[in-house]
């Protein structure tokens, strides 16, 4: 029965590259921050065709670090003089060229090591599912971002563990959703169409014999029910500030000029697609198992099967008490004259 269990964690880590006009400033991030962000998503339950359905709580946004101030005159950067250490993020370039929906990374080198040696630091990077985009990510540390660091797992049986392979299987089939609402509970949003995204999660990684855990970042694609608001609806339901947002390159999507994406870490207790069982070892041969007897000579001459009679009947016979033996060479010879009769 332990066999047909699993239990499938997901975790919801943060969402990066956010676009321009979110900002936000360092003085308008947590309770202070007009806008929350909601995440929705919904795996196999234990009866067919059901679902349970999971709502993130608001995640957090955080602003961008400051910029670190310039050197003054006479002083030296970091990085530069004799001991410092050049900085090199290396990705695609030189490397390999990730197809669409896979993911890549390079290690990297340690600040304190590279100091020490004066050798370029190779930064850790990533790629964007579906996108191929490439990613650094001490980037990801320092930028706007949102955090949610949200963790689901969820017992599931046989019928569910299937359902959800199929899921993992499928292009677009396992996807999130992600809302933007104003802060103040009850009012409408002018833009909530125009920031409705979706998050198509890729969980073919876990399908490899023996995975058991993946970090995907997945891109944040419009929704189907996209649209711009009209002048219309901006003067009936102004945004926040009374100004209109500007426009994106001809009304193009937020989260496509922005390449937003989302971090998810997705983890298994046991393998999906279990390792193949190693070959048992092969068996010796029975002809190397039996004894070899030595081969006949082949200048021998086949005995005929008379000769062979009596030669083996004179052995057989020779521990046998004379007075039998005689009585069976009289009775030999006697056959022998009855057929020389005939």
């Amino acid at each position: 029965m332990s066999q047909l269990l699993n239990v499938v964690t997901i975790r919801v880590e943060s969402m990066h590259r956010l676009p321009e006009v979110w900002g936000p400033m360092p003085e308008a991030v947590g309770e202070d921050h007009e806008y929350v962000y909601k995440l929705k998503y919904s795996l196999p339950g234990a009866v067919e065709e059901s679902s349970i359905e999971i709502e993130i709580q608001p995640g957090e946004i955080v602003a961008k670090d400051p910029e670190p101030d310039p050197p003054a005159d006479g002083e030296e950067g970091e990085g530069s003089g004799d001991g410092g250490a050049v900085q090199e993020s290396k990705g695609v370039e030189g490397a390999f060229e990730p197809e669409p929906g896979e993911e890549g990374s390079q290690e990297e080198t340690s600040g304190s090591e590279a100091k020490d040696t004066g050798e370029l630091v190779v930064e850790e990077t990533f790629y964007v599912q579906s996108t191929g985009s490439r990613v650094v990510v001490r980037d990801e540390k320092s930028t706007a971002r949102i955090t949610f660091n949200h963790t689901t797992a969820i017992a599931m049986q046989a019928g569910a563990i299937v359902r959800i392979k199929q899921l993992f299987a499928m292009r677009n089939a396992l996807h999130i959703e992600l809302i933007r609402e104003l802060r103040a509970e009850g009012e409408e949003y002018v833009y909530s169409k125009k920031y409705h995204g979706k998050i198509f999660l890729d969980g073919t990684g876990l399908l490899e014999p023996g995975a058991t855990s993946i970090d995907v970042r997945c891109a944040v694609e419009p929704a189907e029910d996209f649209a711009l608001p009209t002048e219309k609806q901006l003067e009936d339901l102004p945004p926040p500030g009374g100004e209109p947002e500007p426009d994106n390159e001809g009304g193009a999507n937020p989260y496509l000029l922005a390449e937003t994406y989302l971090k998810v870490h997705i983890q298994t207790m046991r393998p999906l697609v279990n390792k193949p069982k190693p070959p048992l070892p092969q068996l010796p041969k029975v002809q190397d198992l039996l004894p070899h007897a030595h081969p006949c000579p082949s200048t021998r001459r086949p005995c005929r099967a008379r000769s062979n009679f009596r030669l083996t009947s004179r052995a057989s016979f020779s521990s046998l008490p004379t007075s039998t033996t005689r009585s069976f060479w009289q009775m030999e010879g006697a056959m022998w004259r009855w057929r020389q009769v005939r």
